[in-house]
């Protein structure tokens, strides 16, 4: 108990001047959201022109929102209407029975693959985000290398020394290659995997995007990292080339869901229609790596191999997985 009261004061201290000046209107659908500001802005503007609804967006990282709606169900109403967030982050809300189904029939019209659904309707994702390998293409050259192709490759002990990637502990990208490695192998063997791969990465660094900078000046000629900034080496004219690594990688889904008290739930439901539409994803295309919608191109032009990712299971097992991991790999 006083740890919860600890947690809810914490949360009160760093957000309470951000609620007081930034109150939610009396008639815009409240939207707690871990987008950024500017997204919001967009979002806002064809939201009104398309369906009249007025927004009023509270911004938060993704562990916040999770505690003060808890904290507000706890005290006895969920102040928003609406939560935009991680995927994990509804699926643990969904288990609390604190967000509202909805079965919408634009959703089931977009096109948008299942995998990106909740089937009951509780949760929709509209843009994501995959982990992926960069390599320098010079640097394989003069090594007279092939790229790797798969995750197997990575652990051939002729990369000894040429592998950079982002530290676990730090990293959300690099969490989430970990809980790829396991759902695809099992944790038996994707424990022995981390291992023979450890042997070959030379620096982890801090961000998930620090492995593409390194890779890109060459320093290193392969590197882990999420997808926007290969790319974003690619274009500036470093020699570098992007890899899905087979069988597949994990993403990160940005998804909404409407939560359990909200007293506008006709709007609700037509704000989660207008975020199924070709015009919201078109939009959402200009800052996102990927929209969920086929056919909509978004900053990252290409289509990466996704597996059956379970996000689900990765958020519950991060706490065992992260001790384990540290015990294992730092000293």
């Amino acid at each position: 108990m006083k740890q919860w009261k600890l947690i809810l004061l914490m949360v009160s201290m760093v957000y309470g001047i951000i609620v007081s000046s930034y109150a939610f209107g009396a008639e815009a659908l409240k939207i707690y959201s871990t987008s950024k500001v500017t997204t919001h802005e967009m979002i806002a503007e064809l939201c009104k022109q398309e369906t009249g609804l007025d927004l009023t967006f509270l911004n938060m990282p993704s562990g916040i929102i999770w505690t003060r709606i808890l904290a507000e169900a706890k005290s006895g109403r969920i102040l928003a209407d609406i939560v935009i967030s991680t995927h994990d982050c509804h699926l643990d809300l969904k288990k609390k029975g604190l967000l509202l189904p909805y079965k919408s029939k634009i959703w089931d019209s977009s096109n948008v693959p299942e995998i990106f659904k909740d089937p009951e309707g509780y949760w929709y994702g509209w843009a994501y985000w995959t982990g992926v390998i960069i390599v320098n293409t010079d640097l394989l050259k003069k090594m007279g290398k092939a790229a790797p192709r798969s995750w197997n490759d990575l652990i051939d002990p002729k990369w000894k020394h040429e592998i950079v990637m982002p530290n676990p502990a730090t990293s959300g990208t690099a969490y989430m290659m970990l809980s790829t490695i396991f759902q695809i192998m099992g944790e038996e063997k994707g424990w022995d995997y981390l291992a023979k791969l450890h042997k070959n990465v030379d620096q982890y660094t801090k961000s998930g995007s620090g492995p593409a900078d390194l890779v890109a000046r060459g320093e290193y000629a392969i590197g882990f990292t999420w997808d926007i900034p290969p790319f974003t080496k690619k274009a500036a004219g470093y020699p570098v080339d992007v890899v899905t690594p087979e069988p597949g990688t994990g993403f990160q889904l940005d998804t909404v869901s409407i939560l359990r008290d909200t007293d506008k739930l006709e709007d609700a439901k037509r704000f989660i229609d207008f975020l199924g539409t070709r015009k919201f994803m078109e939009l959402a295309a200009k800052v996102r790596s990927k929209v969920t919608m086929p056919g909509v191109k978004a900053k990252v032009d290409f289509e990466p191999k996704l597996i059956n990712y379970d996000a689900a299971w990765s958020s519950a097992n991060k706490k065992r997985i992260m001790k384990t991991w540290k015990d294992k790999f730092t000293k």
